[in-house]
């Protein structure tokens, strides 16, 4: 095949070229807003049902950065600036408070200034992504909070479609990379949360796409005050990044967060919400039922499908147990046909031990010995 060539030019008629070869690119070491939780650069979703303390989380999170303190594993450093831009509630009556008890320094937090007419003035992305820029240079700004996502589009933007939402948030995420800062958006999560963990959250599943990291807060019991933070999606994060527990506590100013402890992997898993709780009653006997089969390594499928019929586990919930536990999966071929395995984790994973309902079901006796019935007279 004969390619053809580029026509020459002549000399001054060079201009400059919009590619460039790979060499040609710096590399740059990763750095963290929040180590293995929050990369410095890029879109990170903060997530979560009303009221379940996702400003009171963000507002630690600005007082570590405009402080310099040490805080959820960030280590001691220069103290930087954060911009807030609220778009549901007052930042007077409601986001400050919530730093002041932080006891962020009010200095390094910028805001959207106030107009004459008493209204906050307008952020609307993609349009002022330039003006945030700006900002971001002018005051050493290195997170940028923008809660919640649905008030920060402009109205033309529709955030179930992909499109609309690739138009919207790549612009931002290119910002970000090029001024080195952190940008959180903040948003509800749907009713219906069923498929990736990553769609749970209103909009397009191309929100979760689009962003670096993907954090969400849940609250085990409506009655109580604890609260739990997960990583569910880290592009960048070695390993398992630990969910961490915390309390709000009312301060002297606003909410605080109080108790904040890693948690392990046994009640990590004990405090799930996502589901219902009958869901949470199944899956969990559907964890029970993977980690006593594979504590010892691969077994088929068919085998492990057949031991969840037992016991009364449905296929849809094994599945999603063996999400939960990211168990591993692998075809194998024994010379007239090809079958698939499951086995454990990268790792391994802790055996919690087996309800004794389901210690019937594979197989071996109960625990305690059942009474006999005494024949009537």
């Amino acid at each position: 095949m004969v390619r053809r060539k580029a026509p020459e030019q002549q000399a001054g008629d060079a201009k400059p070229s919009r590619w460039e070869t790979a060499s040609q690119s710096e590399r740059r070491e990763l750095q963290w807003l929040l180590p293995q939780r929050i990369p410095l650069g890029g879109i990170c979703i903060v997530e979560g049902d009303t009221s379940v303390g996702k400003s009171t989380f963000l507002a630690g999170l600005a007082a570590a950065v405009t402080t310099g303190e040490p805080w959820l594993g960030r280590p001691a450093q220069a103290p930087r600036g954060v911009l807030w831009v609220t778009g549901e509630e007052d930042f007077a009556t409601s986001v400050k408070p919530r730093l002041e008890a932080a006891m962020a320094n009010m200095e390094r937090v910028i805001k959207p200034a106030s107009a004459e007419s008493g209204e906050p003035l307008r952020v609307s992305l993609p349009e002022s992504i330039p003006a945030i820029k700006d900002i971001c240079w002018e005051r050493e700004i290195d997170l940028v909070i923008l809660e919640p996502l649905s008030s920060m589009v402009s109205s033309t933007t529709d955030l179930n479609s992909v499109v609309s939402v690739r138009a919207c948030l790549d612009p931002l995420q290119r910002m970000s990379y090029a001024a080195g800062i952190s940008v959180i958006l903040t948003r509800g999560l749907r009713k219906d949360r069923t498929g990736p963990r990553t769609a749970h959250g209103q909009g397009s599943s191309a929100i979760g796409d689009t962003a670096r990291s993907v954090l969400v807060i849940d609250r085990p019991d409506p009655l109580a005050d604890l609260r739990v933070l997960r990583v569910v999606k880290c592009s960048r994060a070695s390993g398992r990044v630990p969910a961490v527990s915390f309390r709000i506590a009312a301060g002297i100013f606003g909410p605080i967060m109080t108790d904040l402890h890693e948690m392990s992997v046994a009640n990590e898993i004990d405090a799930d919400t996502i589901a219902d709780p009958a869901e949470r009653c199944v899956r969990e006997d559907a964890r029970h039922l993977l980690r006593r089969m594979l504590t010892d390594g691969w077994i088929r499928s068919t085998t492990i499908r057949m031991a969840a019929e037992d016991a009364m586990v449905s296929i849809q919930t094994l599945r999603r147990a063996a999400a939960d536990l990211k168990v591993q999966t692998r075809q194998q071929w024994d010379g007239q046909s090809s079958y698939h395995e499951w086995g454990p984790p990268e790792g391994g994973f802790e055996h919690l031990g087996t309800p004794p309902v389901l210690d019937e079901h594979l197989g071996q006796k109960p625990t305690k010995p059942r009474k006999k019935r005494e024949k009537p007279a």
